[in-house]
């Protein structure tokens, strides 16, 4: 759910004038979700001891148990616990061009993330505690001339929830900061039909620099109840839609300004359960270069089913 550097970006683009090295699994998030990113993940109670394959009497064709999805019990979201684990396979592609051409290419991957304790914690008295959501992930992607890269990564950012259970994302293994100390939204509770939400902050990196950062400007609107099919079972989910950009201070440290246009289906017991994404360079930026990418993250396993 990581808004950070563009979540379905190839982890390296060509031509090597445009290469801006970036994670396809640092969503944020994001974004998504709305990336990616830390994943939404809401409802209410801890997770459970259930494995990874055909949960909740899901089969492969993703159908629930009894024939029926999944129902959403309550609203509210539910609160992260250590051991919360979320398995998501991702399906991308993407152009990328400039003054010496363009290139398009196709990924296949999956990442997973774990709840674990966060190394670091707010200075400030009385501050919320910070827990760590561990990404883990890996995927093959394939270029138009036949090249074949294989990408595997690993990466922690570090979030809490208020006392209504929306989730705030604060900082990152990376040195980044979202909004820091209050930490940026991600994702509102309760949820419900007709909620909407906005955020506009600031991403910093004092690591990179002590004055450049990035300002984002995010709306999201729930739209409609759906049932969303997965290799574990149906659901019934919120269709979140979302709107997204990233204008960096200084396009030389933290690359050009981009926008994202996502679509979530989120349970509220379990997290997010699918998402499509589009997202695409602005232009303006140094060189000429531009970056298009549409992608589609799907829930695969996860033991937090209610």
């Amino acid at each position: 759910m990581s808004h950070q550097i563009k979540k379905g970006t190839p982890m390296e683009k060509r031509p090597a004038d445009v290469q801006r090295a970036a994670s396809i699994w640092k969503s944020s998030y994001a974004s998504l979700i709305v990336l990616l990113s830390l994943s939404f993940v809401s409802g209410c109670g801890g997770g459970g001891g259930a494995d990874t394959t055909d949960q909740g009497g899901g089969d492969s064709a993703g159908n629930g148990g009894g024939g029926g999805a999944i129902p959403i019990a309550t609203n509210t979201l539910r609160t992260y616990r250590l051991g919360d684990y979320l398995e998501y396979t991702v399906e991308s592609s993407g152009v990328i061009s400039d003054s010496f051409g363009s290139d398009s290419f196709t990924f296949i991957g999956e990442y997973r993330e774990t709840v674990g304790t966060s190394p670091i914690q707010l200075p400030e008295p009385g501050a919320p505690h910070l827990l760590a959501s561990n990404f883990s992930g890996e995927g093959v992607q394939r270029w138009s001339d036949g090249e074949t890269e294989r990408f595997s990564d690993t990466s922690q950012e570090y979030f809490y929830q208020d006392s209504l259970g929306s989730l705030y994302i604060v900082l990152d293994d990376e040195g980044f900061e979202y909004n820091y100390p209050k930490g940026s939204l991600e994702l509102q509770s309760p949820l419900g039909l007709g909620v909407s939400w906005s955020n506009s902050y600031q991403i910093r990196n004092r690591s990179i620099s002590a004055t450049a950062f990035i300002a984002v400007e995010e709306t999201c609107a729930i739209l409609s109840l759906d049932e969303t099919p997965t290799p574990i079972g149906t659901f019934e989910t919120l269709r979140i839609q979302c709107s997204y950009a990233e204008t960096p201070s200084d396009f030389f440290l933290y690359g050009c300004p981009f926008t994202e246009e996502s679509t979530s289906w989120v349970h509220p017991a379990v997290g997010l359960v699918k998402q499509t994404y589009t997202q695409m360079d602005l232009p303006g930026c140094f060189g000429g270069g531009a970056f298009e990418t549409e992608g589609t993250i799907l829930l695969k396993g996860t033991n937090i089913l209610p």
